[in-house]
C-alpha cells in the first residue's frame, strides 16, 4: 500500500506549475509542520533545499511521533524538485502553562500567488494533551484564538491566495481559523484542509463550519477515533492499513497518485464513537469534566516525564501507576472521574439498543 513517500518518490520531479497542488501535499505540508524549525530566524525566508545533511534532519524530527518516518519525509522533500524550492517562513511555537497553550504554525510560499499555510496538531508534550481534553468543557481553547491571530497577521502582511491545515488538532484550528476570518480576507482562501481532525462543542461553530463546508475538505481514516469527534458533517473516508488508533498516523494512509484511496464507510466502532462521545459529553457537566481532565494531567505531571514518548517504554507500568495514583486524588475528583465513566458506559448502552431497535424494525 502507497503513502506520502512514495507519492514524493513518484511525483516529486513535477513542479507545482506542471502538476498543481492536491490534497496529497496539503498532508505533507500539514505533516511537516510537526518539524523543529525553531533553528532558523523568525522573520528570514528559507527554502528546503537549504536543510543539508543527515544532522539538521534528525534534529528536526527526532522529538515527533514516528520520527523514523518524519526524517524520510523531509530528506524526500529536500530533495525533490516539488519542495525543494518551497518557501518557509514565521514559523511559531509557543507553550504557555498558564493559559494551557500549545500552538504551532508555519507558512509556505509555494508559488508567488499562493501560499500555504500549515497548523501544527498535538505535539508530544502533557501540556498539549491537557489542551486537547480541555475542549471537552471549553467553548474555546487558547490555540484556536491563536491560529485565527496568526491567519490574520499574514493577510495583513501578505498578498496572494493561500489554503490552510493541519493535522489533529491542527486541523481543527485550520477549520476554527477560517471561518472566523473576516468575510474580506476570506475572499483570498481557496481551501480549508482538516486531516483527522475534531469538529466543534459549540454548535455555533458547527453551524458557521456547515456554512462553510464547500470550502472545508475534510478527511478520516475508515477507523478514525479522533476526526469523528464532534462532527456530523460530511467526511472523505479513506483507507489506512493500521488499525486502532495508530490509524491517525497521515504515514499509514494509502495514496493512488494524486489522490487518497477511498474507503467505502466507517468502521463499526468509529460510527459507534461518532454517536456515544457525545452523547456521553452532554450528560455530564462541565464542571465534573474539568475536575476530572485536571486531575489526571496532574498525574501525568505527578511522574516527573516531560512528554508522551518518555512513558511510552513504559506503558503497562505507567498504567498500572495511574490506577494507584488515581485513588489518592481528593474524593471529588475520584467521583467525578468514576461518573464519567458511569456516562459512558449509560451512553454506550442506549446507543447499542437504539442500534438493535433500528435492525429489529
Amino acid at each position: 500500500m502507497e503513502n506520502i513517500l512514495d507519492y514524493i518518490d513518484q511525483c516529486g520531479d513535477f513542479s507545482f506549475e506542471q502538476s498543481s497542488f492536491n490534497e496529497i501535499d496539503a498532508l505533507i505540508l500539514a505533516q511537516s509542520a510537526y518539524f523543529d524549525f525553531s533553528y532558523f530566524a523568525y522573520k528570514s525566508s528559507y527554502q528546503f533545499n537549504e536543510l543539508v545533511g543527515h544532522r539538521i534532519i534528525t534534529k528536526m524530527t527526532e522529538k515527533t511521533f514516528n520520527a523514523q518516518s518524519n526524517a524520510k519525509l523531509l530528506a524526500a522533500m529536500v530533495k525533490s524538485r516539488r519542495y525543494r524550492n518551497i518557501t518557509f517562513r514565521d514559523f511559531v511555537d509557543t507553550k504557555d502553562l498558564k493559559q494551557e497553550l500549545q500552538f504551532s504554525a508555519i507558512t509556505y510560499q509555494l508559488k508567488s500567488d499562493f501560499s500555504y499555510i500549515a497548523f501544527r496538531g498535538t505535539d508530544i508534550s502533557f501540556l498539549g494533551w491537557k489542551e486537547d481534553f480541555n475542549m471537552a468543557f471549553l467553548p474555546q481553547i487558547p490555540s484556536q484564538i491563536a491560529a485565527l491571530a496568526y491567519i490574520q497577521q499574514f493577510c495583513l502582511q501578505q498578498t496572494g491566495q493561500f489554503a490552510i491545515g493541519g493535522h489533529s488538532k491542527g486541523g481543527n484550528l485550520a477549520v476554527f481559523a477560517g471561518i472566523e476570518l473576516s468575510a474580506k480576507s476570506r475572499q483570498r482562501l481557496t481551501k480549508i484542509y482538516n486531516f483527522d481532525g475534531p469538529g466543534f462543542r459549540s454548535h455555533e461553530l458547527n453551524y458557521k463550519s456547515q456554512l462553510l463546508n464547500r470550502m472545508i475538505y475534510k478527511v478520516v481514516p475508515q477507523g478514525s477515533i479522533i476526526g469523528i469527534l464532534f462532527d456530523s458533517g460530511e467526511l472523505n473516508i479513506i483507507r489506512s492499513h493500521a488499525s486502532g488508533y495508530w490509524q491517525h498516523d497521515p504515514f499509514s494512509w494509502s495514496v493512488k497518485k494524486s489522490h487518497f484511496e477511498v474507503a467505502e464507510q466507517l468502521e463499526l466502532s468509529s460510527k459507534y464513537l461518532r454517536e456515544t462521545i457525545p452523547t456521553w459529553l452532554e450528560n455530564v457537566d462541565n464542571e465534573t469534566k474539568e475536575k476530572v481532565v485536571s486531575g489526571l494531567y496532574q498525574l501525568l505531571i505527578d511522574t516527573g516525564y516531560q512528554s508522551v514518548l518518555e512513558i511510552e517504554p513504559f506503558r503497562l507500568q505507567y498504567l498500572k501507576y495511574m490506577a494507584d495514583e488515581l485513588r489518592k486524588l481528593p474524593p471529588e475528583t475520584q467521583s467525578a472521574t468514576l461518573l464519567l465513566i458511569k456516562k459512558l458506559f449509560e451512553s454506550s448502552l442506549n446507543n447499542s439498543k437504539n442500534r438493535m431497535r433500528k435492525k429489529n424494525d
